[in-house]
């Protein structure tokens, strides 16, 4: 007997830019525990060309770059987010908000790739939509605090 499963098509012909997706989640989180051990190691705030600060607005702007459409609930986090690392706040708490709200951005383009009638079944996009709440509701909690998403 094969343990072999059946996987759609359409999943396989998206895996190489999942794969991307899920390694640029990776790479968000070697960037922020970067500027998080920095600022505990220093006591300081990492500086305006620290190369994970600049890595992380980077991979923000190019998240948004690549979407489309988002709720309007994910456009007003974007325009909080920009509107707050412009503001004089920390370096390295303007990385917190732009790691959350990239790897939001992430998991939300992860599923809008996947296909409609796929994303009912729970084996497919279960931890996916699992794991885009929780960074959805990290994101917003840092403008909000009310638990609930304006």
């Amino acid at each position: 007997m094969s343990e072999e499963r059946f996987i759609d098509p359409r999943l396989v012909e998206k895996e190489p830019l999942f794969q991307r997706l899920h390694q640029l989640n990776f790479d968000i989180l070697q960037h922020i525990n970067a500027v998080q051990s920095h600022v505990m190691t220093t006591q300081k705030d990492v500086s305006d060309d620290n190369e994970h600060w600049v890595a992380l607005r980077n991979i923000f702007k190019s998240s948004l770059d690549d979407i489309d459409e988002m709720p309007a609930e994910m456009t007003d986090l974007v325009n909080k987010s920009q509107a707050y690392i412009t503001s004089h706040n920390a370096n390295a708490n303007c990385a917190q908000v732009l790691a959350c709200g990239a790897q939001a951005l992430t998991y939300w383009r992860i599923l809008g790739e996947i296909p409609d009638d796929l994303l009912q079944v729970a084996e497919v996009s279960a931890t996916t939509k699992s794991r885009f709440m929780e960074h959805l509701s990290m994101w917003h909690k840092f403008f909000y605090d009310d638990g609930q998403l304006h």
